[in-house]
């Protein structure tokens, strides 16, 4: 289409007859490039009154919302369409398809009776047009100058004979922006008018028979076309104003909820501090009751008749010690007890100092040490491990005293055996513990020469996920509660600080319920950490009936070595990987999906180490090995 000379009475521009500038937008994004020229969008419709409109390049669509609202408001029979492909790498922020569906979920029930939202490249859609039918084209696709130039040259055949041309970034000059040098090509060959404001807007009257007033526009001095620009830059930037107060209003709404949730919060950690005051009141009374209780014994005759042996021991309390220590000295070595004392002695002291031995487990485990009242610590040392008991979750007295004879041998208890010498040996302290992949994975442990199960006891185990081997046959309680779990019930969405602490390993030093507490309020909600069961299943999709019964996390992670540094031994980090991706992959979650007993300890992750020390021991090896592991078989058929 070329430009021709225009023979018509021009009418002078007046913007003020047009009352749509002064209209304030539906839709605004946080995309803002555009927002300062929809006063002017809303004047061209007014003005043009098109038969077809359409827009290539869209995205988010404040622009083209703005034309469609113009055409809704003024009820005129325009015909609209939106071109782009909602591509993220033509864009910046979210993805393509999530701006399309969020756009269409806005726009299609208030203008798709007369608009249309169109998915495909600029060139493709040509085939979709008459020549001739377009009244309003704005260009507003990609910004380098050959692109822009291609565009425009593609679509001027489908404009009609009262077509005009809008291009965005008419006025912006930098690198990789061109529809600057494009805007001043056709500018010298059509009628045109800039809105220089927002990148720039150009405007082109391409058609031989462009409304009177319009062509007035392009007419009129330059005076008068930086005043009209001057007036629709205020527009503009009112549009823009209101578009920040309503953010400003959106954020302070929104601290303001925050500060009732805090002040929330504050309330019941005053609630919380007035418990315990009341427990210390409690407390105080308890003591008042018990200091009576003394005074009354103090006042007692069998108190009074006492008092002579009790004061010879105050004089003399060396002597009278010393006097019963030498009592049992003297009886213990009639008896040849002495030296068994002493070991026993020896060896309880150093067992309690390591933190090895775990007094809960060993009494969980053996409910007739519990039902005895025999002291734990005392009763390992003296006779549990001649009894093949265990003192950790992690320590295995039959494994240890079969790999280290000699501590059988010699009688040594083999806790103090491991912790005096067989730590620094390299040994492991059972089939569940790798200690020289451990000290791989940990190589400061070494350095620092520091026993290596009392350091994963210490940094990784410890009421955070994995408390050793659990007893045979039973689902670890915290994936129980989970299966079992009733999202229809708001006690779900509760704050559960045990749950909390074991689902963050980071959080170990939060030594109890309140703590965790205190970080969840103060931090862990604002970093959005879960803190329910509920809110956790509900953030993975997941229905709690969907969870194995028989899931068994530390054998997933046993048959699954690869997972196991990312996992961090969190049960639920584990769970989570199950049911998101293992299942999908068709990972098996416990031994007997392979049928392989729980009580073989011969199943173990394929290392160097153990492949060594099998072949050594000329035994055959029965191996599960991932696809991508294929190059260990070499080394199993040697």
């Amino acid at each position: 289409m070329q430009p021709t000379t225009r023979k018509k009475t021009l009418i002078s521009f007046d913007p003020f007859r047009y009352a749509s500038c002064f209209r304030q937008p539906r839709r605004l994004t946080g995309v803002n490039a555009w927002q300062g020229h929809i006063p002017f969008a809303f004047t061209c419709v007014e003005l043009l009154k098109p038969d077809l409109f359409v827009e290539l390049g869209t995205y988010e669509g404040d622009s083209y919302c703005a034309f469609c609202q113009a055409v809704d408001v003024l009820q005129l029979p325009t015909e609209c369409f939106a071109v782009d492909r909602w591509l993220r790498e033509e864009h910046d922020g979210p993805s393509g398809p999530a701006v399309l569906e969020e756009l269409k979920a806005y726009h299609d029930p208030i203008y798709g009776h007369f608009s249309h939202l169109h998915r495909s490249a600029f060139d493709e859609a040509l085939e979709h047009f008459s020549d001739r039918s377009i009244d309003l084209l704005h260009l507003n696709g990609s910004h380098a100058y050959e692109a822009a130039r291609h565009d425009f040259e593609a679509w001027l055949p489908k404009l009609s004979e009262r077509g005009v041309v809008l291009l965005h970034h008419s006025s912006m000059n930098e690198s990789g922006y061109g529809v600057w040098k494009l805007w001043k090509e056709l500018a010298k060959r059509y009628p045109s008018f800039e809105v220089p404001h927002g990148h720039g807007l150009g405007v082109l009257a391409v058609g031989e028979k462009t409304p009177a007033e319009a062509l007035g526009l392009f007419a009129s001095p330059k005076k008068t076309q930086q005043k009209i620009s001057r007036l629709f830059l205020a527009l503009g930037q009112n549009v823009t104003s209101n578009q920040v107060v309503a953010q400003l209003r959106a954020e302070v709404s929104a601290a303001d909820k925050r500060a009732a949730a805090d002040d929330q919060t504050i309330e019941g950690l005053n609630r919380a501090l007035g418990d315990r005051d009341g427990e210390v009141a409690a407390r105080d009374a308890e003591i008042a009751t018990l200091r009576g209780e003394l005074s009354a014994v103090l006042a007692s005759s069998s108190w009074k008749i006492t008092r002579p042996v009790r004061a010879v021991k105050t004089a003399f309390p060396r002597p009278v010690n010393a006097l019963q220590q030498s009592a049992r000295l003297l009886y213990w070595s009639l008896t040849f007890q002495l030296p068994r004392k002493l070991r026993t002695q020896r060896a309880t002291e150093k067992i309690a100092a390591s933190d090895l031995f775990d007094s809960a487990y060993y009494l969980l485990n053996n409910p007739d040490i519990a039902e005895s009242g025999i002291d734990p610590l005392l009763h390992y040392v003296t006779k549990g491990a001649a009894e093949r008991r265990n003192p950790n979750p992690l320590f295995d007295t039959a494994y240890y005293l079969a790999k280290a004879p000699e501590a059988a041998d010699a009688g040594t208890n083999p806790l103090l055996h491991y912790i005096e010498k067989g730590a620094a040996e390299g040994r492991d302290p059972g089939p569940r513990f790798d200690t020289s992949l451990y000290l791989e994975q940990n190589p400061e442990v070494a350095e620092a020469g520091i026993n290596p199960l009392s350091h994963y006891f210490e940094h990784h185990s410890a009421g955070h996920g994995d408390a050793g081997p659990e007893r045979e046959g039973e689902l670890d309680a915290g994936i129980a509660a989970l299966a079992g779990l009733d999202l229809h019930d708001e006690a779900a969405y509760e704050f559960d600080p045990e749950f909390y602490l074991a689902l963050h390993n980071d959080l170990h030093y939060l030594r109890d319920g309140f703590a965790a507490l205190l970080h969840y309020k103060s931090k862990g909600e604002r970093e959005r950490r879960c803190g329910s069961p509920g809110l956790f299943l509900k953030q993975l999709d997941v229905e709690p009936g969907t969870i194995p019964l028989d899931f068994d996390w530390k054998e997933y992670l046993t048959i699954n070595p690869d997972l196991e540094r990312t996992l961090e031994r969190n049960k639920y980090r584990v769970l989570e990987h199950y049911l998101v991706h293992g299942k999908q992959e068709g990972r098996p979650y416990n031994l007997s999906e392979l049928n392989i007993g729980r009580k073989s300890n011969l199943f173990v992750p394929i290392n160097e180490r153990s492949i060594s020390q099998t072949l050594a021991a000329e035994k055959k090896i029965a191996c599960l090995v991932h696809i991508y592991y294929a190059d260990l078989w070499p080394e199993l058929s040697s």
